[in-house]
């Protein structure tokens, strides 16, 4: 599933209507956290994968992102924990353990 956002967009704002939570002050847009991980590697399509969401810049002007893809992974793309769980899985989906 895709969801477009702006740049401006907060992380406190992802929490607050997505329920989606990252590693970063509440205050940091989307625009900064691209720009912050990407560097110089921030084009249009570069993306990064935090919390099991990817973020993706789809479209910039003068330097900034404008607009931002947000992903959420499969959770077939997501590593098992320590018990061999993926977070959809409940307490009764846990692998046996060996």
């Amino acid at each position: 599933i895709e969801f477009p956002l702006r740049g401006d967009t907060t992380v406190s704002d992802l929490e607050e209507f997505y329920g989606i939570r990252m590693e970063a002050a509440a205050d940091t847009t989307l625009d900064e956290l691209l720009r912050e991980r990407l560097g110089d590697d921030l084009v249009p399509g570069a993306a990064v994968t935090l919390e099991g969401v990817m973020l993706y810049a789809r479209e910039m002007l003068a330097g900034r992102v404008e607009r931002v893809g947000l992903v959420i992974q499969a959770s077939d793309d997501v590593a098992p924990d320590r018990t061999g769980a993926r977070p959809a899985d409940g307490p009764g989906n846990r692998p046996d353990p060996q």
